[in-house]
C-alpha cells in the first residue's frame, strides 16, 4: 500500500503497487521517487 485514504466518501480508498510481468500503467517519473512508492513534494 502507497497511500491511504481514510476519508473517502463511503468507504476508504487505497493506492497500490503492483507489479505484472506485461506492460501496464507506468507511473510518472516527475511524480513519484525512485523507490514509486514514495509521491515527490510539489514545489
Amino acid at each position: 500500500m502507497v497511500e491511504a485514504y481514510p476519508g473517502d466518501k463511503y468507504l476508504p480508498s487505497y493506492l497500490v503497487l503492483a507489479k505484472s510481468a506485461g506492460e501496464a500503467y507506468r507511473p510518472s517519473e516527475v511524480e513519484w521517487e525512485d523507490d514509486w512508492k514514495t509521491r515527490r513534494v510539489q514545489r
